[in-house]
């Protein structure tokens, strides 16, 4: 006959499951209270993790272009770089294909907030990799996702309910254009009208807490310097400054008829009525 189960033969459960646990449950009685204060974690991060695609790629493509490097690495190195991601997106890392935004939303809309850490592994290494061997493509698209997926894995392991884990996105999301693009306000419209598609969103705080914390940290990290600079001369001619003006002009054109054709297109099409 088996013996019945004692507490000296029950399997002991380890002490960090156990914590876990215990946090897991302290946090779903508090999880409004603790949303704000891990929008703060979620763009401390991702901002890190932007911070991070900045110098990787910077110094691995010194690595890659030395100075004074031979004319056969311009074509070599871009054709092995793009193969070898390649083949590791279609074996390995199948989620992170792509350039980063229309995932995330497929993740918010599609996917109950799922993004895997494996998924924002595999697209930070890749994208680095990518555009360090010289791709001309930008690390913004895949911050985006790189920022949604940190806040998709928090979320998930501290235990918080789906729709709380679908929320962390846009977070993640505004953090991430937040350091990408040195523009914390740009990065809050875009977050809440590109990815949520609702500029009233109840995240709003959110979104705004987490996007300045990213700010903050590349600031901290790497100073204020500007990701596109013009020469000053032409910044301070009048031709500039009348370029500037049709600009601004022409894009709000642009904005508004963008706004007034989204409103068509979202009306609802009746049937007409048969003679």
């Amino acid at each position: 006959m088996e013996s019945a189960a004692t507490p000296e033969n029950k399997p002991k459960e380890k002490w960090w499951t156990i914590l876990r646990s215990r946090l897991i449950a302290h946090l779903q009685q508090r999880e409004e209270q603790i949303f704000l204060l891990l929008s703060l974690l979620i763009g401390a991060l991702t901002g890190l993790a932007v911070v991070a695609f900045i110098v990787v790629t910077e110094r691995l493509g010194m690595r890659l272009y030395p100075v004074g490097s031979a004319a056969w690495r311009r074509v070599l190195v871009p054709v092995a770089g793009s193969l070898a991601m390649g083949v590791l997106l279609y074996r390995y890392f199948p989620n992170a294909r792509g350039s980063g935004v229309p995932q995330t939303k497929a993740a918010l809309f599609a996917g109950d907030g799922f993004i895997s850490l494996r998924t924002v592994l595999g697209k930070f290494f890749c994208t680095a990799t990518t555009l360090a061997s010289g791709i001309p493509l930008g690390r913004e698209g895949p911050s985006v996702q790189v920022g949604a997926g940190i806040g998709s894995v928090l979320g998930r392991w501290l235990g918080l309910r789906p729709e709380k884990v679908k929320a962390l996105i846009p977070v993640g999301a505004a953090a991430a254009i937040a350091a990408a693009f040195n523009t914390p306000m740009a990065a809050v419209l875009f977050s809440l009208e590109e990815v949520m598609g609702d500029m009233h969103a109840p995240i709003l705080g959110s979104v705004v807490l987490a996007s300045a914390t990213s700010w903050a940290v590349l600031r901290l990290l790497l100073g204020n310097d500007l990701s596109h600079r013009a020469p000053a001369e032409f910044v301070a001619s009048a031709v500039a400054r009348q370029m500037y003006a049709i600009l601004m002009r022409q894009c709000i054109v642009d904005g508004l008829l963008l706004k007034r054709g989204r409103g068509y297109l979202s009306q609802p099409c009746l049937p007409q009525d048969s003679v």
